[in-house]
């Protein structure tokens, strides 16, 4: 008769760290785990595949299944907390870019209400520099020998 063993007897996978190799023997009693597989899956995904097989031990997840990691439950709400964090950081973006466009449609506006008054001013000077000069061309002419101001006088 077999008598019973206090401690589990497992192959290590070569590329197995032992701390990972610590948590697939406490897991093993309850199932079966496949060991560390480096061509399959990194040390990360194996991680999740050791969380994973803890949180639902019914489902064999083998390495490198990234579909079956994907449904477990604290994976799904890694992943839509991921999700959500992505929105808030579009929506941020998005905020960010009305702001500048509005601040550069701003400017925009402040240099054409420039432009729009040196030009209404160029209009004015040229109008008043007309007149001037329309004036002037209404003036008697001068003799040669009198003064501006003996032609213009009254007579």
């Amino acid at each position: 008769m077999p008598g019973k063993s206090k401690t589990t007897l497992m192959p290590k996978a070569v590329d197995e760290s032992d701390r990972f190799f610590k948590r697939r023997c406490e897991t093993y009693q309850m199932f079966t785990i496949h060991p560390f597989d480096p061509k399959r899956e990194d040390e990360d995904k194996y991680d999740r595949r050791l969380r994973a097989h803890k949180e639902v031990p019914q489902v064999p997840y083998e390495p490198g299944d990234e579909e079956m990691l994907r449904k477990f439950p604290s994976e799904a709400a890694k992943l839509e907390k991921e999700k959500l964090e992505a929105a808030k950081l579009m929506a941020k973006m998005q905020e960010e870019e009305a702001k500048a466009k509005a601040k550069e449609e701003a400017a925009n506006e402040a240099e054409a209400r420039k432009r729009a008054q040196s030009e209404e001013e160029r209009t004015e000077r040229a109008a008043i520099n007309a007149e001037k000069d329309a004036a002037m061309m209404a003036l008697p002419p001068v003799e040669v020998g009198e003064t501006a101001h003996a032609a213009r006088a009254p007579q």
